[in-house]
């Protein structure tokens, strides 16, 4: 099975998170980003979701159009793979049997 998602560009995992007193909370960027995803993700599945998959390969492309010479795609990784987990496409982002990311065309920022 192939599941297709659009999603926006991705935070680098570097600013996922912030350090307050005494705990970790997420940033506003991710906090952001995750609502963005999930509108994008119901727009795209609103009519049928499809079934959680155990096993799987991730292919994500990254929008080249947004590369800086000082950015990884490898960081950008992260925050998708969880929403992947969290919108009930995976059953668990640790359960991948492989991952493969690169620099392209992805319209609205990353392609999974």
């Amino acid at each position: 099975m192939q599941i297709v998602l659009d999603l926006p560009f991705p935070p680098s995992t570097n600013r996922l998170w912030r350090v307050g007193v005494r705990k970790m909370y997420d940033s506003i960027q991710y906090t952001t980003w995750r609502a963005d995803a999930a509108v994008m993700f119901y727009q795209q599945f609103a009519k049928k979701r499809p079934q959680p998959l155990d096993r799987f390969w991730i292919y994500m492309i990254i929008d080249i159009s947004r590369r800086s010479s000082v950015m990884d795609n490898d960081n950008r990784i992260k925050a998708p793979l969880d929403f992947c987990q969290t919108a009930g496409i995976v059953t668990n982002d640790s359960k991948s049997e492989g991952v493969l990311c690169e620099w392209g065309h992805a319209p609205t920022g990353c392609r999974v």
